[in-house]
């Protein structure tokens, strides 16, 4: 997947564009045909990359949170206009709910289903949690249905393989 930015700064047009290359597991941005480094660490996996870049002299943002990308000009989000909130820390009630999907494995004493359901979930609710376009009140329903539906897709898969 790529995606591209043309971003006017100084009466110069720039071009930032971002590769998502599954095969080579390596995500890509370059900004005027320079590559950028992006910042690289275990819980980026989870939480995402709020990074800055030096954009025509102008220094600017590079969000990636999953395969949600986007460029921060002047405190606005390029692809949907909205307000840059900067990636927050995994609240403590994220972890209420990885526990939930990690307790998955535990019930059904082991199995490769339970712990695949409970990794996906567990990296869908950090993820869901820090998402800086939804607030608190949306964040912890979308966790709490996102459990739900793993532990009744586990039990569907349980009842289905018997």
């Amino acid at each position: 997947m790529d995606k591209i930015w043309k971003i006017a700064i100084d009466d110069k047009d720039n071009i930032v564009r971002y590769s998502d290359s599954v095969k080579e597991r390596r995500n890509c941005l370059y900004v005027n045909d320079r590559e950028i480094k992006l910042s690289r660490n275990f819980l980026n996996e989870f939480t995402g990359i709020d990074q800055p870049i030096d954009i025509g002299g102008k220094i600017c943002r590079f969000i990636l949170i999953g395969r949600f990308a986007d460029v921060v000009v002047d405190g606005k989000y390029l692809s949907s206009g909205l307000d840059y909130k900067p990636l927050k820390n995994i609240p403590w009630w994220t972890w209420v709910f990885v526990a939930l999907c990690a307790l998955m494995p535990v019930v059904a004493l082991g199995g490769a289903f339970p712990v695949a359901i409970a990794i996906l979930g567990s990296i869908w609710c950090v993820r869901i949690s820090v998402m800086p376009t939804i607030n608190t009140g949306k964040k912890i329903l979308y966790n709490m249905l996102l459990v739900l539906c793993a532990w009744i897709v586990w039990i569907l898969l349980l009842f289905g393989l018997s």
